[in-house]
C-alpha cells in the first residue's frame, strides 16, 4: 500500500514538474520575441524622428543655398558700379557652403535610410563638429554687429539684428542636437539588434 501511495505521489510530482519545465521553455521564446519586437519598435519610432529631423534640416539647406544661388546671380548681374570682389567671393563661398552642407544631410538621410550604423555615426560625428562651428559662429556674428552699430551709432537697428540672428541660429542649433542625440541613440538601437539576432 505504502509503495503504491509513494509511486502516485512520484508521478504527481513529475507530472508537476513536467508543466513547469514545458511553461518555462515555452515562455522563453515568447520573452525573447517580446524583447526583439520592442527593439525593433523602438528603432523604428527613432529612426523616424531622426528622419524627419534631417529632412527639416535638408529643406533649411536647401532654402539658405537657393537664396544665396540667387543673391550670387542677382549681384554679379546687376553689380555694375557697386561691384566688390570681396562681395563676390563672400556669396561664392557662402553657396559652396550651403551645397556642400546639403550633400552632407542627403549622405545623412541615405545612411539612416539604410540602415547603416558605421555612416550614421560618422554623420553624428560631423554634426558635433557643425555644432561647434555654429556656436563659434553665433559669437563672431554677435561682435561683429555690435561693432558694426557702434560704428554706425545703430545701437538699436544692430541688437534687433542680432536678437533675429541669435533665435535663427539657435534653432539650428537645437536642431542639430536633437539630431545628434537621436542619431547616437538608432546607432545604439541598430548594434543591439544585430546583437540580438546575433545571439
Amino acid at each position: 500500500m505504502q509503495s503504491q501511495s509513494a509511486k502516485g505521489y512520484e508521478n504527481v510530482v513529475e507530472s508537476f514538474t513536467n508543466k513547469d519545465n514545458n511553461a518555462i521553455s515555452q515562455s522563453t521564446p515568447l520573452t525573447s520575441n517580446q524583447n526583439s519586437a520592442g527593439l525593433i519598435k523602438a528603432l523604428r519610432r527613432t529612426r523616424v524622428i531622426l528622419l524627419t529631423l534631417i529632412s527639416i534640416e535638408i529643406a533649411c539647406t536647401l532654402f539658405y543655398f537657393i537664396w544665396n544661388l540667387v543673391a550670387l546671380i542677382s549681384y554679379s548681374h546687376h553689380g555694375g558700379k557697386d561691384y566688390n570682389n570681396t562681395s563676390m567671393d563672400t556669396l561664392i563661398g557662402t553657396v559652396v557652403a550651403s551645397f556642400i552642407a546639403l550633400i552632407y544631410e542627403i549622405i545623412f538621410l541615405c545612411v539612416v535610410i539604410k540602415y547603416i550604423r558605421t555612416g550614421i555615426l560618422i554623420c553624428a560625428c560631423i554634426g558635433i563638429l557643425q555644432l561647434v562651428y555654429l556656436i563659434c559662429l553665433i559669437v563672431l556674428l554677435i561682435i561683429a554687429i555690435v561693432i558694426t552699430a557702434s560704428a554706425a551709432h545703430n545701437v538699436a537697428g544692430g541688437i534687433v539684428l542680432a536678437i533675429v540672428i541669435i533665435v535663427i541660429i539657435g534653432i539650428a542649433n537645437i536642431l542639430s542636437v536633437l539630431r545628434i542625440i537621436y542619431a547616437f541613440k538608432v546607432a545604439r538601437l541598430i548594434k543591439e539588434k544585430q546583437a540580438h539576432f546575433i545571439v
